[in-house]
């Protein structure tokens, strides 16, 4: 739910006009989705609570899940039109390391200040494989500064298995020197 709360951000400035939900369910859901500094599941946590306390609240459920697979289904189509094309040419004219290389200049290319917002909302809704991949790559390439704020970012974000596993992972990677 986060990650998709966060990926609805442009969807309802595009669609949340021409849109099948409710009023009710559109205001349920810009609430949910109002910045704050608090966490997303903070968030989640009021809007499960304002559909609990609701009367029409199956239909709001309804609409909150219908407005959710609709913003899911167009996403996807957006992925496969967009970047499945992309993607597709890079795999048919550059090899593995040359890929990888790409993604590390295109992040290296990201503020320090940008790249921590989107770390953390990213780093939990990642696989432990991706985070591991990023980590090791700011390890190796990033000033140590940084690297140690997003590591401190991980630690605060991810349950204490997961940042354990990432930790013991990143244990065996040289460091930038």
């Amino acid at each position: 739910m986060a990650l998709s709360v966060i990926l609805m951000r442009k969807w309802w400035k595009r669609k949340a006009s021409r849109s099948s939900c409710s009023n009710r369910t559109i205001a349920v859901l810009k609430y949910q989705m109002l910045p704050r500094p608090t966490a997303i599941r903070t968030r989640s946590a009021r809007i499960l609570q304002m559909l609990l306390l609701t009367e029409d609240r199956s239909r709001l459920w309804y609409q909150l899940g219908r407005c959710l697979n609709s913003f899911t289904a167009e996403y996807f189509i957006h992925l496969q039109r967009e970047e499945g094309l992309g993607m597709e040419a890079l795999w048919n004219h550059l090899d593995d390391e040359q890929i990888h290389d790409l993604s590390v200049k295109i992040r290296s290319s990201i503020s320090p200040h940008a790249m921590m917002i989107f770390l953390h909302y990213m780093l939990p809704a990642i696989s432990h494989a991706d985070r591991f991949v990023i980590l090791s790559d700011m390890k190796r390439f990033a000033p140590r500064e940084f690297y140690e704020a997003v590591f401190q970012l991980a630690e605060s974000r991810l349950e204490q298995q997961s940042f354990s596993a990432l930790k013991s992972a990143l244990d065996t990677i040289e460091a930038a020197s």
